[in-house]
């Protein structure tokens, strides 16, 4: 076994078949079908089931494909290991990041860290929270901006701001006659049942925490539709397209040309955001500054209010 036989296996695991998986690796279908049937011929049972389409595990194959990426991850944080020990301030550091926080969190992190670690390379990959997860726990992203709390056991998270929730409207939408602008205030005086909403996709953590909303207020209002960008929501939102649930830096931080109305929920759907990286794997030194420089930050906004 080697390690170009795991990756194989993988891939066609991910892929979901030989042929795609085979496109990924840039070798033709029959040589990898080739490798396939040697190594479980070696191994003296079967990976994958082929009497199925799409092809699936077997109950072996699940053992040797979370076998496989453990010795891959292994095997990675070895070279990274390898390179932080040659290289002092130097490297690649891999941010996953969210739709909301490539707009909202890496503005307020990266301007430092660049200035003061000028040499690390950077790559920055957007996705959903549960697809950030994922590839984090692969091994393929050092560290992970979302939004808490994190459920994965995999994952440690170290929070770096907490957050309000508000619902947002349009400008004079709702008539609270003098009274507290709350999310509860709304609710009890106005059925949103028979709003529209505007929320954000399945597997992005907001548009999780608003169904739990929902849940607990038993709303099922209309979707007027799913957007992943939370900036527009909110745009769209102070025309008086739909109603939205947003979180209070992207509130903040935003150049307003229609300015909507907002309605604080309470202080139990408040949210951390902050980062995420693998619990027994291996942190970079490039990915160990970058916390760093988080905490720095977080420590002169602090003393910054003392």
């Amino acid at each position: 076994m080697d390690f170009k036989q795991l990756q194989y296996i993988l891939a066609i695991y991910e892929e979901g078949g030989i042929s795609k998986a085979a496109e990924k690796l840039f070798i033709s279908q029959p040589s990898l079908s080739k490798c396939v049937i040697s190594l479980e011929k070696q191994l003296g049972m079967k990976i994958f089931d082929r009497s199925v389409v799409p092809i699936e595990l077997t109950p072996f194959g699940k053992a040797y494909i979370e076998t496989a990426q453990q010795i891959l991850n292994l095997n990675d944080d070895l070279i990274r290991r390898i390179s932080d020990i040659k290289n002092v301030d130097t490297g690649l550091l891999r941010i996953g990041t969210t739709f909301t926080g490539a707009s909202q969190k890496l503005p307020h992190i990266l301007p430092k860290f660049i200035e003061e670690h000028p040499n690390i390379e950077m790559e920055i990959i957007e996705e959903s929270t549960s697809l950030l997860e994922e590839t984090l726990i692969k091994g393929n992203l050092d560290l992970i901006l979302l939004n808490g709390p994190v459920e994965n056991k995999k994952i440690k998270f170290m929070p770096i701001k907490q957050e309000k929730l508000y619902l947002v409207t349009q400008p004079g939408y709702f008539n609270l006659q003098g009274k507290e602008k709350t999310f509860d205030n709304i609710y009890m005086k106005y059925n949103l049942n028979d709003e529209e909403f505007i929320i954000q996709h399945q597997g992005q953590k907001m548009r999780h925490i608003v169904d739990g909303i929902f849940e607990d207020y038993e709303l099922d209002p209309k979707i007027k539709f799913e957007m992943r960008n939370i900036n527009a929501i909110i745009k769209l939102c102070a025309e008086g397209v739909g109603l939205a649930i947003v979180n209070e830096s992207i509130k903040d931080s935003m150049d307003y040309h229609i300015k909507p109305d907002f309605y604080y929920l309470p202080k139990k759907y408040d949210i951390q955001t902050g980062v995420g990286y693998r619990k027994d794997g291996y942190t970079s030194e490039a990915a160990k500054k970058f916390l760093e420089t988080i905490n720095d930050i977080k420590n002169s906004e602090r003393a910054a209010y003392i």
